[in-house]
């Protein structure tokens, strides 16, 4: 399986890297490179937008993941997203929330 990113076939995808870490801190950006890169975010947005829209799961794992990690206030995050993203009972979880979140005594 190939990365679309690589091939220019698809969406871009996230690999990790900041766009800014791409381009040398000693020189300034030329014109037509500052507009390739406004180019290349605008659409990697848009991207990240539709994709997310069409996965509203991810709104409610990502929300639920917010929403525990601002009540626990973890000292490590990066652990603590890492024990919450693998725990087995995740599905179940993030479901329960979801509901729980659209029951009328929680909307009012």
């Amino acid at each position: 399986m190939t990365d679309s990113s690589s091939t220019g076939a698809g969406p871009p995808r996230a690999t990790g890297v900041l766009i800014a870490d791409m381009c040398p801190t000693d020189a300034p950006l030329t014109e037509g490179q500052k507009k390739e890169l406004q180019a290349k975010q605008v659409s990697m947005f848009l991207s990240n937008e539709r994709y997310i829209r069409a996965h509203p799961e991810l709104r409610h794992l990502i929300s639920v993941f917010v929403q525990r990690a601002l009540e626990d206030r973890p000292e490590d995050a990066v652990a603590y997203a890492g024990d919450f993203f693998t725990r087995d009972d995740l599905y179940a979880l993030v479901k329960a929330e979801r509901e729980a979140a659209l029951t009328p005594d929680a909307i009012n």
